[in-house]
């Protein structure tokens, strides 16, 4: 069974509960339903056991509440309420019992129940127990409600933020393109090439190696961010080298270092470009 959609008049306020009675006492059952049929405002279902409260549930236009014994053959009540509450958590129960025993209505309880009928019990006993059954069932989907309208300002917010991401990205790539344009020197496109990629990334440092193939090396052409002397140049043989690595293997890696004060990571892409194939 699937939970159905929830109507926007939560239930209690001006909505008819739909009610299942599942007891194998057919004089039970009859009072049961006479008893709520005389209070209004309930549509109500029957079945004898929990197999046939299940068949009964697979066509009932929605289930709010149930009210079912704890003694039946099969399948008892609290195995009962447990399957059903598993299959809508929504769904408030009340167990009936000709004998409250303690442990009995802890363990239903426990299954899920949130009420208890003792019988016999008279109309004003059902009264207030279908009262607390319709205040729970309106607590329930109220909350529901609240928990999706969080949820879809969450999802609303995310979609936001990927848009302000890609607004942002967009912003960046059509200011690269600008900026690229207007160099007028090697040494300047270089320096471009790192401050717009710092940008783009969110980094705070960005280094720009070019080969140099009669030196075997990584000669640093430009950088911004913290710098280091002994990233000048890197042999292209270095093997503990990933920027080494990056150019001689020809693939982006993707670096995690641990801080060494802190659990905190720092990371870095090497990345290799290509002009005409070098």
């Amino acid at each position: 069974m699937t939970p159905p959609p929830y109507d926007k008049e939560p239930a209690g306020v001006g909505r008819l509960l739909h009610i299942l009675i599942v007891d194998d006492d057919p004089l039970a059952r009859r009072m049961l339903v006479s008893c709520l049929q005389a209070l209004d405002g309930y549509v109500v279902k029957e079945a004898s056991n929990a197999m046939e409260g299940l068949k009964v549930m697979e066509g009932m236009e929605r289930v709010d509440g149930i009210l079912s014994d704890i003694n039946m053959p099969g399948m008892d009540g609290i195995e009962f309420i447990a399957k059903v509450k598993e299959m809508d958590p929504s769904l408030v129960a009340t167990i009936i019992t000709g004998y409250p025993s303690a442990s009995k209505i802890l363990e239903a309880m426990r299954a899920g129940a949130s009420d208890f009928l003792t019988k016999p019990f008279d109309l004003e006993q059902l009264q207030v127990s279908m009262e607390r059954m319709a205040k729970e069932k309106h607590l329930i989907e109220k909350n529901i409600a609240l928990a999706r309208e969080v949820e879809a300002k969450r999802a609303i917010e995310e979609v936001n933020r990927r848009l302000d991401k890609k607004i942002k990205e967009q912003a960046i790539l059509f200011s690269i393109s600008e900026a690229l344009a207007r160099t007028r020197s090697t040494e300047e496109l270089y320096h471009s090439l790192v401050s717009l990629a710092s940008t783009l990334c969110g980094s705070t440092r960005s280094l720009f190696w070019v080969v140099n193939k009669e030196r075997g090396e990584l000669i640093l052409t430009a950088h911004v961010g913290p710098h280091d002397p002994t990233l000048a140049s890197i042999p292209l043989t270095h093997g503990d080298s990933p920027f080494a690595k990056a150019a001689r293997e020809k693939i982006p890696l993707i670096l995690n270092n641990e801080g060494e004060e802190s659990e905190k990571k720092s990371s870095a892409v090497a990345v290799p470009f290509f002009i005409r194939q070098e």
